[in-house]
């Protein structure tokens, strides 16, 4: 069999400077968080070496993490399987998202893009009740699972309150709402879920095409009075993340 054959049968590019290894992680990684199969067994690192024409060790360098970012799970006499990749984010009291990610074995990666102040829109002078020239707080954030981005976070809050709160590129990677519960008191969350397709910029954010539905969550947390401390929303894949909002019936009252 000729070199040419091989490559072209692996679909690996060997004359690349992108080690085989990571050619290979790239396309499996892509097949697990696209899984459509019922049966979830995953191939052997045997057949896997057979399919791109390498050794067991190359596979074993690509699948590496997989089962750490919970993307795959060894099981003792069935071999491997894809784990379900689609993480739920649940509206509760406690707001724990980030918890949330970590007990259910997902690796998040947050990487900030930006922190800053600027000029409050008009539309944020009267949500925040600011006076004319006073700045709001502005965070952008990109959110990934296994090295796939797969939700983009904006928030705004008044300026004042965000210096407070003391964001920057660092402290803006952990939970953004336990540090302002932490500097403000946050009574009541809204959550409002709109479907639809990205325009061009998200669509590059999150690495989708542009016909691919997303799901974004416009977000205000409220004081004691009913007045917002942050607005914004998360924009993020429908195929990687759901939400779930669980309402007390007991807690609600009848007509």
């Amino acid at each position: 069999m000729t070199e040419r054959h091989t490559e072209a049968q692996s679909g690996l590019d060997r004359s690349s400077g992108l080690p085989l290894f990571l050619q290979i992680r790239q396309r499996l990684l892509t097949e697990i968080l696209n899984w459509q199969m019922e049966d979830r067994h995953f191939p052997s690192d045997q057949q896997l070496a057979e399919r791109f024409h390498v050794s067991k060790m190359t596979i074993r360098q690509a699948l590496a993490n997989f089962v750490d970012q919970g993307l795959l799970e060894r099981r003792r006499g069935r071999g491997t399987v894809v784990c379900d990749s689609r993480a739920v984010e649940r509206l509760t009291p406690a707001l724990d998202i980030d918890d949330q990610y970590r007990m259910s074995g997902f690796l998040i990666e947050t990487q900030v893009l930006s922190v800053r102040d600027r000029e409050a829109e008009r539309a944020e002078t009267r949500a925040f009740a600011l006076a004319d020239g006073e700045p709001v707080a502005e965070i952008k954030r990109l959110r990934s699972i296994g090295g796939v981005p797969v939700a983009f976070d904006y928030r705004i809050m008044p300026g004042t309150l965000g210096a407070r709160c003391g964001f920057d590129a660092e402290t803006a990677k952990e939970s953004i709402i336990d540090r302002l519960r932490a500097h403000n008191h946050v009574s009541r969350v809204q959550w409002r879920l709109v479907a639809h397709t990205p325009d061009i910029a998200m669509a590059e954010y999150l690495q989708s095409a542009q016909d691919e539905p997303m799901l974004t969550r416009h977000l205000r947390y409220l004081d004691q009075n009913g007045n917002p401390v942050m607005t914004g929303a998360t924009t993020q894949r429908s195929d990687r993340l759901a939400c779930e909002v669980t309402i007390d019936l007991d807690e609600t009252p009848s007509n």
